[in-house]
This record gives structure tokens, C-alpha cells and sequence, in this order.
């Protein structure tokens, strides 16, 4: 029994959404090339592979997006993100925001979940060293960080633009 269904009496669903044993592998390589990519390039060219991948996975995205829940999506990713994030060490992911949500972006996109990385900037005066934020949503909820991203920070940039009602 998990501690879910004793703790609130309540059975947990296994996700609908499967990623094959090849995508993820997949994913993961494409998680770490991303972040090399970004420590040698610029945004602009890391913010034009991930439209990229995104153009080759568009077909995939809305057969997904209109075949699975969100809940479904937010458990595939859920299982996926703790290995991005230690796969990230072994070639140096920095904490970085922006890094690691591009890289985060980049990957799940590959394998089929329509997410978007959210960058926004701060509504009220934090410091002077975070006055930007990253992160990545999927139908409008955040992915790598806390449900209270849009009380603290005003959207200003969304990569990529989808069609699928995001």
C-alpha cells in the first residue's frame, strides 16, 4: 500500500501517459546536450533548438495533448525530472535557472509533453541578483518550481508559442 492511499484513502492511479525506454534515454542525452550547448553558445541559439524540437514533435505534442490529462503529463514528468536533474551533474549543470529549465524544456518536448518555459520578471523588489526568474509550466501550472509563480513573478517571455490551448 503506498503511503497516498493510506494517508487519504484514496488508490493511485498509474499514468496513461508511457514514454518508451528508447525516448527517455533519448532525452536524457538531449537534457545534457542542451546544457553544453548553452555554456558554449548564446540563448538565441539554445532558444532555437528547443523551436526546433519542438517543430519535429509538434504532431506528437497534440495527439498527446488531446489523448492524456494533465495529471497524466505531470506524472511522466515527475519520474523524468530527478534523472534529468542527476544526469545534469555529470556535465556540471549549474543552478542556474534559466539552464536548467531550457535543458528541462528541451527534453520533455522530446518526448511528447506540451510544456513551456516561462521566463517572468519580479512583481516586487527581491534583491538585486534576482530580478528574472525561469521556469517551466504545463497548462499553466509550474513543472520545477512552486504553484505561486504567477504572484510573484509577471510573465514576460513563453517559449514555445503552442497552438493546443496551453
Amino acid at each position: 500500500m503506498h503511503f497516498t492511499e493510506f494517508l487519504y484513502d484514496e488508490i493511485e492511479e498509474k499514468s496513461k501517459f508511457a514514454i518508451s525506454f528508447i525516448k527517455g534515454i533519448r532525452s536524457v542525452f538531449l537534457y545534457n546536450k542542451l546544457i553544453i550547448n548553452y555554456k558554449q553558445t548564446d540563448f538565441g541559439s539554445v532558444s532555437n533548438m528547443i523551436k526546433d524540437e519542438y517543430r519535429k514533435q509538434s504532431i506528437l505534442i497534440e495527439k498527446n495533448a488531446s489523448k492524456y490529462s494533465a495529471v497524466d503529463f505531470q506524472k511522466a514528468a515527475s519520474m523524468l525530472i530527478p534523472i534529468y536533474r542527476i544526469c545534469g551533474r555529470f556535465v556540471k549543470q549549474s543552478d542556474l535557472c534559466l539552464e536548467r529549465s531550457m535543458a528541462l524544456t528541451y527534453a520533455l518536448i522530446s518526448v511528447g509533453i506540451p510544456v513551456v518555459l516561462v521566463i517572468g520578471k519580479a512583481k516586487y523588489y527581491i534583491s538585486d541578483n534576482f530580478s528574472f526568474h525561469a521556469w517551466v509550466e504545463l497548462y499553466g501550472q509550474p513543472l520545477n518550481d512552486h504553484d505561486g509563480m504567477h504572484k510573484q513573478w509577471s510573465v514576460i517571455y513563453e517559449l514555445p508559442k503552442p497552438n493546443i490551448g496551453i
